[in-house]
């Protein structure tokens, strides 16, 4: 009788334990081949667009960027790669277009990077990338889940006021928009450059 209650206290507690160890695993998704064929890839698009305004003051001259690594067209769905950014085609399931767009007093210009997601859940900054299927991408943006379907854009924006301690004080309003763009799954062949 007391081997039976201390075996079924081991149970339990093994049970427990095996609860809570598959409770707090973080769900990765790794098999993406189940809807991407070898001759495709999923293309994303995620920017930071900074448009700064002076309120009053004279500015100091902004940041100048440039440099983007890629161009691509929507209506034909070509993907043309303007550095080589280490890329295999073959290797290639899923493109992350990154970058920064300047505005206004915040500077001008436009910076954007390719990424080659191998894994999922991704994060970059303030975004992480949970989840793709067929028809949609599941992501977290600042602690907040949200889903977005193929063709589809998702933003968030938010203002800053900054003052520049100069001679003559400078005040900047600065709007910042975070832009998610999903295009889906594209054919290899549409991709240029390399």
């Amino acid at each position: 009788m007391k081997h039976t209650a201390i075996k079924s206290g081991v149970l339990l507690k093994i049970t427990l334990f095996i609860l809570l160890l598959t409770g707090c695993t973080i769900e990765k998704q790794t098999n993406l081949k189940s809807f991407i064929a070898p001759n495709e890839f999923v293309f994303i698009e995620y920017y930071l667009t900074q448009e700064g305004e002076v309120l009053s003051g004279t500015p100091p001259r902004g940041m100048r960027i440039d440099g983007p690594t890629y161009r691509f067209d929507k209506e034909t769905k070509q993907l043309d790669i303007r550095r080589k950014d280490n890329l295999l085609r073959d290797s290639v399931k899923i493109l992350l277009g990154n970058g920064k767009i300047l505005k206004g007093s915040a500077g001008n210009g436009i910076s954007f990077r390719l990424t080659n997601i191998t894994n999922l859940p991704y994060t970059n900054n303030q975004l992480t990338i949970n989840k793709i299927d067929k028809n949609k991408i599941y992501f977290t943006f600042d602690k907040q889940k949200y889903t977005l379907n193929i063709a589809d854009e998702w933003q968030s924006s938010t203002t800053k006021i900054d003052t520049i301690k100069t001679a003559e004080p400078t005040i900047i309003k600065t709007k910042l928009t975070y832009t998610l763009k999903y295009h889906g799954k594209l054919n290899k062949k549409s991709i240029t450059g390399i």
